[in-house]
């Protein structure tokens, strides 16, 4: 019986699907074998090696197929969709429904089936490496689950009368859905996620999802903050969806500009770049000084971010600001401190003096500077310390600031480096050219700046 039900399995894991598939216009990839973990407008969703990915309707039919109500000799109904109370059953269940019985699993079985009927009293401990397992206690007196392994999407769904979960594993998307007489329904569990958050992470969703906004979607607003208040530029897609989390970029504007000019900029060019419609832009006016740009600027940001957070449905792990001179020292210094709800920064000539700087937490952060050798104002030697100063707390022991960039030729076309020896989940990139205090360096013989583009590359990994 069960070598039949891992056939149908592999069936359903080997099961491809088309060469395109709606997410990855959105920027993720297309499942290859997930299960739907959510549907929204945009189409139905999995999840694969801890990253979001889109599941094609060519392959859901071909995962239907092998996963219709089949009652046969075999015992086994294997829909795909079928729900118990809520949760949907899938491919290793422990269904244990005996006067008396305790199961553990301890081996390496990525399907094993554990089918015990009847059960007053029962007690789970699933301690192997079950990559998918699941625990589906029903409509039992007393049920203790105990889940010890290292199961990354392991979900513990116990519909009884008293329920304790324990789970001691490293999972960081795990799931204890627990569907009582008190009813309690949790769609998101990428909630649960905090910094420092891995490459490719399902989205974290704001208090802002689900919700109206009363702010527009394009031009300005004025907002009121403990210090005054300051007009922000926002640019929302016009295709927003407040039950999706969106990637949140701030633009910061240099000494002697403007918001409204970093608008009419397209976001330091990035905007024309979202063709998917994934992110939200703004931009906020300094502070009115000669330095746009101070200690007071930092509360600013805080209380502008907590209200984009509360307004719209924001993707609180992608948070990226950017800037040019003063507007990319202030993003830099936003870097020292700012770790836990910006995942990293783009900074166009920018340097780690003349500004109010906080006090570093030596925490991690993604980060990506841009030099012109012939900046004359934030000098080279200015940005590279700047640049080494992230390097020292990017890696273990601050190895990565031995690690030689390889930079652009005097004259020449542009070199992007990515440093190979920090910490993955905290990537840095140093572009370099010839080229004086302007942001929007240019390739020889080129009428069009590559800086947006490494921009965009850099932020779309995380």
């Amino acid at each position: 019986m069960k070598i039949i039900t891992t056939l149908s399995i592999i069936a359903v894991i080997t099961a491809k699907v088309s060469s395109t598939c709606f997410s990855e216009k959105l920027g993720y990839k297309c499942c290859e074998g997930s299960d739907v973990e959510l549907i929204d407008e945009d189409g139905m969703w999995g999840i694969e090696n801890g990253q979001w990915c889109g599941i094609s309707n060519d392959s859901l039919k071909k995962r239907q197929w092998w996963g219709q109500n089949n009652n046969n000799g075999w015992g086994q109904s294997n829909n795909y969709w079928e729900q118990n109370q809520g949760n949907n059953v899938q491919w290793a269940q422990n269904n244990n429904n005996q006067n008396q019985n305790n199961n553990q699993n301890q081996g390496g079985n990525p399907w094993e089936q554990n089918n015990n009927n009847n059960q007053n009293q029962n007690n789970n401990q699933n301690q192997g490496g079950n990559l998918w397992e699941q625990n589906n206690n029903n409509n039992q007196t007393q049920n203790n689950n105990q889940n010890q392994g290292g199961n990354p999407w392991e979900q513990n769904n116990n519909n009884q009368t008293q329920n304790n979960n324990q789970t001691q594993g490293g999972n960081p998307w795990e799931q204890n859905n627990n569907n009582q007489n008190q009813n309690q329904s949790n769609n998101n569990s990428n909630s649960n996620l905090t910094y420092p958050y891995p490459l490719k992470n399902a989205p974290v969703s704001s208090k802002g999802c689900g919700k109206d906004s009363s702010l527009p979607k394009t031009g300005s607003f004025d907002f009121q903050w403990s210090g005054g208040k300051r007009t922000v530029r926002i640019d929302v897609p016009d295709n927003y969806n407040n039950k999706n989390p969106y990637r949140l970029v701030f633009g910061m504007h240099c000494m002697g500009g403007w918001a409204g000019g970093v608008q009419q900029e397209g976001y330091y060019g990035l905007k024309p770049l979202d063709t998917g419609k994934t992110t939200i832009f703004v931009a906020p006016e300094g502070n009115g000084n000669q330095a746009p740009w101070g200690e007071g600027d930092y509360k600013l940001f805080d209380e502008l971010l907590e209200k984009l957070k509360g307004e719209f449905c924001i993707d609180e792990s992608r948070v990226f600001s950017t800037g040019f001179s003063y507007g990319s020292m202030f993003s830099n210094g936003l870097s020292w401190n700012h770790q836990k709800v910006l995942r990293g920064v783009a900074v166009y000539e920018t340097a780690e003096r003349n500004i109010y700087l906080p006090k570093h937490t030596g925490d991690g952060i993604g980060w990506m500077g841009v030099l012109g050798f012939n900046d004359n104002v934030c000098t080279p030697e200015m940005g590279r310390h700047a640049r080494d100063i992230i390097l020292e707390h990017n890696s273990q022991g601050g190895q990565a600031k031995n690690e030689k960039a390889e930079e652009a030729q005097p004259n020449g076309p542009h070199k992007c480096y990515d440093y190979k020896t920090v910490d993955e989940k905290f990537p840095v990139r140093w572009c370099t050219q010839s080229g004086g205090h302007i942001w929007d360096h240019k390739d020889p013989g080129s009428n069009q700046s590559w800086v947006p583009q490494a921009t965009w590359e850099f932020i779309t990994q995380f």
